[in-house]
């Protein structure tokens, strides 16, 4: 079935880079998705390069240290997460 084209739509995907018109074409893919796994994994992929790379290291340097995964995200990068950082008691 081939629907119309709102104008607006094409007005605001002409202001865009390649790079976020390549993204609504996937958001859109996933729209009509059955397999929510899909849906999902192109969601995980607008993420990718989107957390610094000295902060994924402190991510990984905490973790090697024994600290639990959520806990050490909460506390040093409450921007990724929405939260504000608990402090972490220490064993």
């Amino acid at each position: 079935m081939n629907k119309p084209i709102p104008p607006e739509l094409v007005s605001e995907l002409e202001r865009l880079e390649d790079d976020d018109v390549a993204r609504v074409v996937a958001y859109a893919k996933s729209l009509g998705s059955e397999d929510k796994l899909a849906a999902r994994n192109v969601k995980l992929r607008t993420l990718i390069g989107s957390i610094p790379k000295d902060e994924i290291e402190q991510m990984r340097v905490a973790i090697e240290e024994g600290c639990e995964p959520q806990r050490c995200i909460d506390r040093l990068f409450p921007r990724i997460c929405g939260r504000k950082s608990r402090p972490v008691i220490q064993a």
